[in-house]
């Protein structure tokens, strides 16, 4: 137990050790903006909702909450480091979706006219109000479905605080209800906070029985400056025991310590192989060829995750591998 603890002590203090500064940018094409603008729109209405800010009751998010976190979040695509690649390019993480920005569920008494109208589908209800609010905030007929009273799903197209959209319905005679739809369970995030000087995204992965929510978590923290300096400030938290899956059917084959440090140990090899350690673009880093089963002098490497190839007379082995 307390072998175990020092290990995992040493692999806190050894990760956060590995700060890495790059230059980067702030700006990016349209297509990439668009991966990220969902995630920027949605941390500035979490900040809004659980700070109780005066924007809580507009229904648009407010651009100048969620420009700030958005050029964040392209510097840290933009930015040459391991760990980015790790977040963007291989495990692909973006912020758990709730709140949801863009469905409202709507409950109300099915004698109302216009509830009986969006049942049918049909946007234009003849009640000015509810139509007012079709209209200006892009509402297009989802689904219906009857739990006591009829309920139906409207969605958008564009992103809002759904929270603030909900009280404008239910200002409406006969509404018993109007939420914002919801996701349940927990998955991978992004989480942010906003400093004088920078702005820290944190980015985690899940895994384990997430729709009960997550037993397992990894973080990799992120700092970015306000002229797009991106700081990798290190990972922490559970290990993610898929970096050390085999890529082939190779049962014989396995390597250790995943993660690394310094230098990785083959076994169940017989005699010299080949090896090739590349990042999750597929970019050669390092080749070489050992004969006592390790792979050393790996400490020039940054925190991240790599692919290592093992080439030996009859076969060739993938794993995923991550340096600490």
């Amino acid at each position: 137990m307390i072998k175990a603890l020092l290990i995992f002590l040493l692999f806190f203090v050894t990760t956060f050790a590995q700060a890495q500064t790059v230059s980067s940018t702030c700006s990016a094409p349209d297509s990439i903006i668009g991966l990220y603008h969902e995630d920027a729109s949605r941390l500035a209405l979490r900040k809004i909702q659980a700070n109780n800010l005066p924007e809580k009751d507009s229904v648009a998010i407010p651009a100048t909450h969620a420009d700030t976190v958005l050029h964040a979040l392209l510097a840290v695509y933009n930015a040459n480091l391991a760990a980015r690649d790790t977040v963007v390019s291989l495990l692909n993480i973006h912020t758990f979706p709730s709140p949801v920005m863009n469905s409202i569920v709507i409950s109300a008494y099915g004698n109302l006219p216009w509830m009986q109208q969006l049942q049918l589908g049909n946007m234009n209800t003849g009640d000015a109000y509810v139509d007012h609010l079709i209209t200006q905030y892009q509402l297009t007929f989802d689904r219906t479905f009857t739990i006591f009273n009829p309920i139906v799903v409207l969605k958008s197209g564009s992103n809002y605080n759904i929270r603030a959209l909900s009280n404008m319905f239910e200002t409406l005679n006969g509404v018993q209800y109007a939420v914002p739809n919801s996701y349940a369970g927990d998955g991978n995030n992004i989480q942010d906070s906003i400093y004088a000087d920078h702005v820290e995204l944190t980015y985690s992965l899940g895994w384990g029985d997430c729709p009960s929510g997550c037993i397992n978590r990894r973080f990799w923290k992120f700092k970015v400056y306000y002229d797009c300096t991106v700081e990798f400030v290190g990972s922490y938290g559970d290990i993610f025991r898929y970096f050390g899956i085999k890529e082939t059917n190779s049962p014989s084959l396995s390597l250790y310590p995943n993660p690394f440090k310094d230098m990785l140990s083959v076994e169940g090899v017989e005699g010299p192989f080949n090896y090739t350690l590349s990042n999750v673009t597929g970019q050669e880093l390092i080749k070489g060829s050992a004969t006592d089963n390790q792979i050393e002098n790996l400490d020039k490497l940054r925190a991240g995750l790599y692919l290592l190839t093992i080439q030996t007379k009859s076969k060739t082995s993938r794993f995923r591998v991550y340096r600490q």
